[in-house]
């Protein structure tokens, strides 16, 4: 079932329009089929969208007058359809003033409209006269975009009074759905001299967008990135249902995060470690079976295969000593493929440390795991830790995807001295040398 839905204002300079666009625009990146119909004789709508005079067939004008059914004036934009205006609806207004039924002209053309939509937007005029008469009674719902200012707020009476009267003599069923607090500046100014009663809507535009969607507050917003930041490929698949609103908006976080990281080292001189290390720790980049899952590493970060990463002995070796020891975390998933690295770079198992993560769910296919592993390796001449702690560790997991806790490079300074390591460092840390695909 459609929902009609009406944003009246008896004044200009309200963000009306502005809502109706955005609104449009959002409910369209939601997949949801969606018309608006510019009611305004200024037809700023129709401007804002582009809309030249050459490409217009018909405009509401004449539907109202009957010269045109609706569907022949529609247009399409943004991924939705506008019903546009000129300044001639003006004059409409005053022909259609003596027809009989004047006040459901637009809910008779509503009615007469093939196309099936979600949602109908009726953008109407700065005025209390017929169009928006027409607006109202052509709606089920009513939004009133409104600035939180003194006289404004008194002028709401008078708006409220045309939704009544249009209740009880022409559309028993319109309800009035929200006020729309616009002009956050000026709101926040206005937030000091009224009185809380008068001021409850403010800060709710989206929410109340919300309400017009019947979505949570968080899709409008994750929309309302994606219609910004997509492709029209993106937008096209997502209104066909071939993906979803949290899968594009997870990777348009991705690559804002990577542009964002990109951005703040630009310009700095990045030295590669040389030389030899006592100890080395290395947290590689694993790949998983379940990459393309929100939650995945390969969903976070770039990651490399296990053959990618064996092959990367050459590269350990030049940083490695016959004494050198190496610590590796490794999941429980990839044990096995811990072990075939740490072979590969030269490197024989002897034992292992469990960092149990203390807060958190824990995650897994067959076991919720609380634990991760940390594997340590010799070569020939590694000698015997000068301290040896307990192979089991607390920490809390924290909040950043695969960053390791600061216990464990206490554990390792205890362990060993020497010239220290970390590769594919997440973030480099104090006196240790950095080699890694995030820096």
């Amino acid at each position: 079932m459609r929902k009609t839905i009406a944003l009246i204002n008896w004044k200009g300079g309200t963000c009306k329009t502005t809502v109706t666009l955005n609104a449009g625009a959002g409910l369209a990146s939601l997949g949801k089929r969606t018309l608006v119909i510019d009611l305004d004789p200024q037809g700023n709508l129709t401007y804002s969208l582009g809309i030249k005079p050459a490409e217009l067939r018909a405009t509401i004008a004449e539907a109202l007058e009957g010269k045109a059914g609706l569907e022949d004036a529609i247009i399409e934009r943004e991924g939705m359809d506008i019903i546009p205006a000129t300044q001639g609806l003006a004059d409409t207004e005053s022909r259609i003033v003596n027809v009989t039924g004047r006040e459901n002209l637009l809910r008779g053309a509503l009615g007469r409209l093939k196309r099936p939509y979600d949602f109908i937007l009726i953008d109407g005029p700065p005025s209390l006269g017929l169009l928006t008469t027409n607006a109202l009674a052509a709606a089920r719902e009513v939004f009133v975009p409104l600035e939180a200012q003194a006289l404004p707020l008194q002028g709401l009476k008078a708006i409220q009074g045309v939704i009544e009267l249009v209740r009880q003599r022409i559309n028993p069923g319109l309800e009035l759905s929200g006020i729309i607090a616009a002009r956050a500046k000026e709101r926040m100014m206005a937030g000091k001299r009224l009185a809380p009663s008068q001021i409850s809507g403010q800060g709710k535009t989206d929410k109340n967008l919300a309400s017009i969607a019947g979505v949570s507050h968080d899709t409008i917003h994750k929309a309302k990135v994606i219609a910004a930041r997509a492709d029209d490929e993106t937008k096209a698949r997502l209104r066909s249902g071939d993906t979803s609103i949290n899968a594009e908006y997870k990777k348009i976080e991705k690559e804002a995060k990577a542009e964002k990281r990109k951005s703040e080292r630009a310009g700095l001189i990045v030295t590669m470690p040389s030389g030899k290390y006592a100890v080395i720790l290395a947290d590689p980049p694993w790949q998983y079976k379940n990459s393309g899952f929100n939650e995945s590493a390969e969903s976070q970060y770039q990651t490399m295969s296990t053959e990618d990463i064996c092959a990367m002995a050459g590269i350990v070796n030049g940083f490695s000593t016959p004494e050198t020891v190496i610590f590796m975390w490794a999941t429980n998933p990839l044990l096995p493929d811990a072990l075939k690295v740490m072979a590969a770079w030269g490197y024989e198992y002897k034992t292992n440390m469990a960092w149990i993560k203390d807060q958190g769910r824990g995650r897994g296919w067959f076991l919720k795991s609380k634990h991760e592993l940390i594997l340590i390796g010799t070569r020939a001449n590694t000698p015997h830790p000068k301290e040896r702690p307990d192979s089991c560790f607390e920490a809390d997991r924290g909040r950043v995807h695969s960053r390791k806790p600061q216990i464990i490079y206490d554990i390792i300074e205890s362990m060993y001295d020497g010239a220290k390591l970390e590769m594919f460092c997440r973030e480099p840390h104090k006196g240790w040398a950095s080699h890694g695909n995030e820096l």
